[in-house]
């Protein structure tokens, strides 16, 4: 059943078997009676999908076997609620209210989901600078390999030497200086001839031969 409403009055509904009241509920002035009777065995449940709302009068639910509440179940004083399983259990939704005369009561309260603690990153260990000296002595040891390396280099070129070996002039032969004069002519079989001049035999004198070498 669902959307049952009566103002100025009461709402009476039993049955044999189950029961179930819809999301639309029960609205009464009055008083709010439920039996589901117990002959019906396993069967006898009541479900409540709906609110049970009374303006002050008794709201009473009975099931032979099991009741299941789902929605608020609400009335004001002197009003009272009553909700009775035969042979069964009663159970609750999480966060469903029952309301009356005596208070608000809460039989299953919603549990929020947990939430796990974010630990916050612990900073990193701060990385102490080197020493100037230390950092200058790690680049001299780094650099001083590859200074020796190009004077190891450049002075282990080896070196050209020029050598000039003298010609020597054939065996023989006469050098001839540019500024002496180079005689021609000559007799064959001379080298630069020769130049004789003949006087004529005089009583005591002497034949002069002149040889010209060049």
């Amino acid at each position: 059943m669902d959307g049952i409403s009566n103002v100025g009055g009461n709402v009476s509904i039993n049955n044999i078997g189950a029961m179930t009241v819809g999301a639309a509920g029960v609205n009464a002035t009055g008083g709010i009676d439920l039996p589901v009777a117990s002959s019906a065995g396993s069967a006898a449940n009541l479900t409540l999908n709906g609110v049970l709302a009374s303006a002050g009068g008794n709201i009473n639910s009975l099931a032979g076997n099991n009741i299941s509440v789902n929605a608020d179940v609400a009335t004001s004083a002197p009003g009272l609620v009553t909700l009775t399983a035969v042979n069964g259990v009663i159970t609750y939704a999480a966060g469903v209210s029952v309301s009356d005369a005596h208070g608000t009561v809460i039989p299953v309260p919603v549990v929020p989901p947990a939430v796990m603690p974010v630990n916050p990153a612990s900073p990193a260990d701060p990385v102490a600078p080197s020493p100037p000296q230390t950092v200058a002595s790690l680049v001299t040891l780094a650099v001083t390999p590859v200074s020796n390396a190009v004077v190891q280099a450049v002075t282990s070129t080896p070196a050209v030497a020029a050598t000039v070996t003298p010609v020597a002039a054939p065996s023989g032969a006469s050098s001839s200086s540019p500024t002496e004069p180079m005689t021609v002519g000559g007799e064959p079989d001379t080298f630069g001839g020769a130049d004789t001049k003949t006087t004529p035999e005089k009583s005591g004198t002497k034949s002069t031969t002149k040889l010209y070498c060049s």
